[in-house]
């Protein structure tokens, strides 16, 4: 049993678009416990902001 942090989500992010992505740039309140479907904020500065989907999904 685990958590998605803004670490897990920077490194998956960063993987798929290919690009680095800081962890600092993730804004979540919690980690993510709970299977779902979560809106993430991706914040790169003060002005700049951006909204992710995040489908969190149980392991087998």
């Amino acid at each position: 049993y685990g958590a998605i942090t803004s670490t897990h989500i920077a490194m998956e992010l960063a993987e798929k678009v290919g690009r680095e992505v800081e962890r600092r740039w993730v804004e979540i309140a919690e980690p993510i416990r709970e299977p779902g479907k979560y809106d993430v904020t991706l914040r790169f500065s003060t002005e700049v902001t951006a909204t992710i989907h995040v489908n969190a999904e149980v392991e087998e």
